[in-house]
């Protein structure tokens, strides 16, 4: 019979082998990287000797040493504290003075007005040259004088600015109130009509009377105490 041709290997080699040898370097590759070691930490325990430190100072001296520490924080307290009341002075001055003039001006005795400003004035020149380093006392006693004749104003002012809002509330409770005494619903029919008539007086008494009140105040001048 025939005999069938042999075929040849393929160029190169076996791939078998080759592939051998490739696992071979890589294994060798492998073998050559250092291998890194955990190391422990250890700990060493043990006592801690403590030993008392001679005191380098005696008592007295000690003592001294703290009253001087306490006298110099107060002396740092007083400091700040003269400096904030200064310091209200002469906001106060600079805020009334423009009050007086702009805000206040209907709420200022015409009588009073002139001597307030020059007083004003003159504490203030008075703060900037002999009362520069004035002791806090001092400082008080000037703002309280100021205040004096501010503090009404400033009173009289706020007074003004916040008496219709109060007569407008009063205006709607006695409103509610007498509306609810004259009310025909069944939720009040157990009220005897002697007590809600108590209620509907009261109401047209507080009415009069605040009438009454806001034609005085209408009438009063603004520079006056209400």
């Amino acid at each position: 019979g025939e005999q069938k041709p042999t075929t040849p290997a393929p160029e190169g080699g076996d791939s078998s082998s080759s592939s051998n040898n490739g696992n071979d370097k890589e294994d060798s590759q492998e073998s050559e990287m250092p291998v890194t070691r955990k190391v422990k930490k250890l700990v060493k325990k043990g006592d801690l000797p403590v030993t008392q430190a001679t005191l380098l100072v005696d008592e007295a001296t000690l003592k001294q040493y703290t009253q001087a520490e306490i006298e110099m924080k107060n002396h740092d307290i007083l400091v700040l504290a003269t400096e904030f009341v200064k310091n209200n002075l002469e906001e106060y001055i600079y805020s009334m003075r423009d009050k007086v003039s702009y805000t206040y001006k209907d709420f200022v005795d015409p009588k009073e007005k002139d001597g307030f400003l020059a007083k004003l004035t003159e504490i203030e020149d008075w703060l900037y040259e002999d009362g520069d380093d004035a002791p806090k006392a001092e400082y008080e006693s000037r703002l309280a004088e100021l205040k004096g004749t501010g503090d009404p104003i400033a009173e009289r002012a706020k007074e003004a600015e916040k008496r219709p809002e109060a007569a407008r509330q009063l205006r709607q409770a006695l409103t509610q109130w007498a509306e609810l005494a004259t009310s025909k619903d069944e939720r009040y029919s157990h009220i005897p009509e002697e007590e809600t008539q108590k209620v509907i007086e009261r109401c047209e008494k507080a009415q009069q009377w605040l009438d009454e009140m806001l034609a005085k105040q209408e009438a009063r001048p603004k520079y006056e105490a209400p």
